[in-house]
């Protein structure tokens, strides 16, 4: 129901602020009472009111959100033009970018200096400056994280080929320069007492035709470059070094042959073929042997040849034969003079003899 005014004291809004706080509604409760309106009123201008303050105060937070949205940094796949703050995303060199569309994927990867074709790839470091040395590019496989657990394989594999044709090869090349690049494999280092890794290169095998070939090159120039197969210095035993050709299986095949061979010389009539040498290695008491062994047949031999054709010296069925010893050097006067058998003296005799008995105690043959 209505009020009368006159029972309501008259108060200025700062008056009733005062007496009921800052509360919207009781100040406009106590103003609507003033003018003479029911409760209900009063209530149903207080509900509009705070139904208009909340739309005010979404409208303001949705204002406020509007401009946060403006204020931040936004990187963009190209120029929006809304945006106040925008950056927009350029591929440097060796970045590749991909667009994947609206509700797609933006993908951006890594190209390193990768020329090629349908067929063939190029894989490098880029190109250096002027100044300084060229690229390291390092291929590796995962190190393992576990201690019982083994470390991860590279492989490197030519492709397979037709069933008629030749399968892909790998080359590794050293590069080239005023001394060319080395190409080193080396087998892993172990931990403690436990065995180095192992160096293998074997051929491919064949099921009826020829097993394949390790061929092993030094280079050619002005002098051809040197060979060196080194086994390793061990504490106690060095390593040994084996090259073995490969097995028949096969009852009338022939087993691999190994051949050690040293350069030709082409330049003319006074130049020299390469040497070659076998050497033993050097040891505080007793030098290493040097063992030639024939194959297990009866007819193996053991040849030595001036070209493959005249043989120096030959052991057939035999072993090399041991120095003789209990022998005497001789004293007196040796001579290598030639002799008539017919008038030669005792004295003449001996003198010979002596002769031939130094140079084969000298050569090691015999001795005492």
């Amino acid at each position: 129901m209505a009020l009368e005014n006159s029972l309501i004291p008259r108060l200025t809004r700062e008056e009733i602020a005062r007496i009921f706080g800052p509360n919207p509604r009781a100040v406009r409760a106590y103003e609507a009472l003033q003018n003479g309106l029911s409760i209900d009123v009063i209530n149903a201008i207080n509900d509009a009111q705070d139904s208009a303050d909340a739309a005010q105060a979404d409208a303001t937070q949705a204002l406020s959100e509007t401009a946060s949205l403006r204020a931040p940094s936004y990187l963009a796949i190209s120029a929006s033009g809304d945006l106040v703050n925008e950056r927009v995303f350029a591929a440097g060199s060796n970045i590749s970018a991909v667009d994947g569309g609206a509700g797609g994927s933006f993908t951006v990867a890594l190209t390193p200096n990768i020329t090629g074709s349908a067929l063939n790839m190029t894989v490098q470091p880029l190109a250096p400056s002027a100044t300084s040395d060229g690229g390291v590019m390092t291929v590796k496989a995962q190190n393992a994280i576990g201690a019982i657990y083994n470390g991860g394989q590279l492989a490197l594999a030519g492709g397979n080929g037709g069933a008629s044709a030749v399968g892909g090869a790998v080359v590794i090349d050293g590069g080239d320069g005023s001394t060319g690049g080395a190409v080193q494999i080396n087998g892993g280092t172990a931990f403690g007492s436990g065995s180095a890794g192992d160096v293998e290169i074997s051929a491919g095998d064949s099921g009826s035709g020829f097993g394949g070939s390790v061929n092993v090159y030094a280079g050619d120039g002005g002098q051809g470059g040197q060979f060196y197969f080194t086994a390793g210095t061990g504490v106690s035993t060095g390593g040994d070094f084996n090259v073995v050709g490969g097995e028949a299986s096969g009852s009338g095949g022939a087993g691999g042959s190994v051949y050690l061979n040293a350069g030709n010389a082409t330049a003319g009539g006074g130049s020299t073929g390469g040497n070659l040498y076998l050497t033993s290695g050097a040891g505080e008491t007793n030098g290493g042997s040097i063992s030639l062994f024939s194959g297990l047949a009866p007819t193996a031999t053991i040849e030595v040849t001036d070209d493959g054709s005249s043989s120096l010296l030959g052991l057939h069925g035999a072993t090399p034969v041991a120095q003789s010893t209990g022998w005497g050097a001789p004293t007196g006067t040796a001579t290598k003079t030639t002799f008539d058998t017919a008038t030669v003296t005792t004295a003449q005799l001996a003198e010979r003899v002596k002769a031939l008995l130094d140079y084969l105690i000298a050569r090691g043959d015999i001795g005492a």
